[in-house]
């Protein structure tokens, strides 16, 4: 038996003990820093009593079937736009494709859907019946939004072209202030991705107060975006090989489920 044929076998036999195929997924190509946004919801880490956001547990169940090693670094979500763009973290969560970002960007298959809604306190909900997003104009409503957050193009055409409703917006840099400000009564309306603003109201109690509208200002599949300075193709391929073996698994919905509102649990 020559030596080549007897490594062949060696191979095969820690394989089979191992439970690896030539299909495994193979590791990323170093530790992966990816930017979150400090605040309980999706992508971030609220405590550790109340467990991971959303994003979180998905990219972390996904790196873990794909053998990448992680490390999370606090963010604000513009300034991680930027970071990525310059190669200063890995990547990020929970990002909807744009040209602009494709430049420096690149994305993973879709991991999940991303639903944008209007979160009201309920008795201001129950009386506002919008049919589309350009009836807020004029309405007097002043709207809660996270600096460099992506809404969608009706909102993105809406706020550059009609003064009124740009004037109505108040931005701020951190995604818990807009259900701070509205809780107390600073605005009328917060947009914020479904599954984010209803663990966010969860987590602190308000779900009884502020809801969900059922207006739909944006739906739009979203990804984890990486650097195209650090990160390589092969990466990326890793990458959505793990994501489409964890959306075969009952996990993948179980985790989807502990986000969503009751009547929406997958």
């Amino acid at each position: 038996m020559t030596s080549s044929r007897v490594r062949r076998i060696l191979a095969i036999a820690i394989t089979a003990v191992l439970g690896f195929s030539p299909a495994s997924h193979a590791a990323c190509s170093h530790t992966l820093t990816i930017a979150h946004f400090d605040w309980p919801g999706p992508s971030s880490d609220p405590d550790l009593r109340k467990g991971f956001g959303l994003d979180r547990e998905l990219l972390e169940s996904v790196l873990k079937i794909a053998g990448c090693k992680i490390k999370w670094k606090a963010v604000p979500v513009k300034q991680s736009l930027a970071d990525i763009e310059h190669g200063v973290v890995d990547g990020t969560v929970g990002a909807s494709y744009t040209p602009a970002r494709a430049r420096y960007a690149a994305f993973t298959k879709p991991y999940r859907s991303e639903k944008v809604v209007m979160f009201m306190r309920k008795s201001d909900a129950q009386a506002f019946h919008p049919k589309a997003l350009s009836d807020l104009v004029g309405a007097g409503y002043r709207i809660g939004v996270t600096d460099g957050a992506w809404y969608g193009s009706d909102f993105a055409h809406l706020k550059a072209d009609n003064p009124d409703f740009a004037g109505a917006l108040m931005l701020s840099h951190d995604p818990r202030i807009r259900f701070q400000w509205l809780a107390d009564g600073k605005v009328d309306i917060a947009f914020a991705d479904l599954y984010y603003g209803y663990h966010y109201l969860l987590v602190h109690g308000l779900a009884d107060r502020i809801v969900a509208h059922p207006f739909v200002i944006n739906e739009d599949p979203v990804h984890f975006m990486f650097s195209r300075r650090t990160v390589t193709e092969a990466d990326i391929r890793t990458i959505n090989a793990a994501i489409g073996t964890l959306k075969a698994k009952p996990e993948y919905t179980e985790i989807l489920a502990r986000y969503s509102p009751p009547a929406l649990a997958p």
